[in-house]
């Protein structure tokens, strides 16, 4: 999937960043709940996945991979590296998996009353021992703010990640909020390229420019309920009040001068594709 790109930018970005998935572990198949604390390994079908995945950046510039510090990214990371082994790896813990607490192991049907809410703007609700979505996004925030702060120009920097966290680090970074999560879908080993603009670095034209694709983009994915959520399992959560979703934006994740990443402008190029899989 491509976003609109009505005129343009005329320079290169800073840096080009490949958001990917992890290929498949049994967990997904089966579709139980795989947070942070479920270190799963590739099944044979994911191990398949990533080495494709490897052969697509085998003529790509790759100057970074970071991936998260569990198992099924790491490998996914590696058929990469394989191709670029003399690039610099990071394995970050921030980047894990949002971690879903008493529901991890368990059937995905489980989470829809706190994606429900999450639907109606109150991005701090959790289960017992879980992380919200505010919670995972400041710590990948962190993670992100620290990569902006050593990344060099014209650099390439493959990530990869896990699939909420993805939702979660994308709709952040180019929309600015959580309001767009349901709108990054995450294939195994799908690919999202993103590039980073300096603003200072930008004309007035190519911010517009910029400020225009991304208004596109949203009007044209504009957030309705996650497709998991019935009325049925819903409904008990949807009467309550909700925390407003600028209030938990302002509380936590809005972007501020306390992020070095504010700096910078993110434009999405290529989202959720799968061009190296063969089927």
């Amino acid at each position: 999937m491509a976003p609109p790109n009505p005129t343009g930018i005329l320079q290169k970005p800073l840096v080009t960043f490949y958001f990917c998935r992890h290929g498949e572990t049994d967990l997904n198949i089966q579709g139980l709940m795989q947070g942070s604390g479920v270190d799963a390994p590739l099944n044979d079908l994911g191990r398949r996945q990533a080495h494709y995945l490897g052969q697509r950046f085998r003529d790509i510039p790759v100057d970074w991979v970071i991936t998260s510090g569990l198992a099924r990214a790491q490998q996914t990371a590696k058929e990469v590296l394989h191709h670029h082994p003399q690039c610099r790896y990071t394995e970050d813990p921030r980047l894990n998996e949002i971690c879903w607490g008493e529901w991890e192991g368990k059937p995905t049907s489980i989470c829809s009353p706190v994606l429900a809410r999450w639907n109606a703007g109150d991005y701090e609700a959790k289960s017992e021992g879980a992380e919200s979505a505010v919670e995972a996004g400041m710590r990948a925030l962190q993670a992100m703010d620290d990569v902006m702060k050593e990344i060099g120009s014209s650099q390439h920097v493959v990530l990869v990640l896990h699939g909420r966290l993805l939702r979660i680090i994308l709709s952040l970074l180019i929309n600015r909020n959580l309001d767009f999560m349901n709108y990054y879908p995450h294939k195994n080993t799908s690919v999202n390229v993103v590039s980073a603009y300096k603003k200072e670095a930008l004309t007035e034209a190519e911010v517009a420019c910029l400020n225009d694709e991304l208004k596109l983009f949203e009007k044209a994915n504009t957030p309705v309920p996650s497709p998991m959520l019935t009325h049925a399992n819903t409904e008990h959560f949807t009467k309550e009040s909700p925390t407003p979703a600028d209030q938990v934006l302002d509380k936590a994740v809005r972007y501020s001068s306390d992020y070095y990443v504010n700096n910078f402008l993110f434009r999405p190029i290529l989202l959720n594709s799968l061009d190296h899989l063969p089927w």
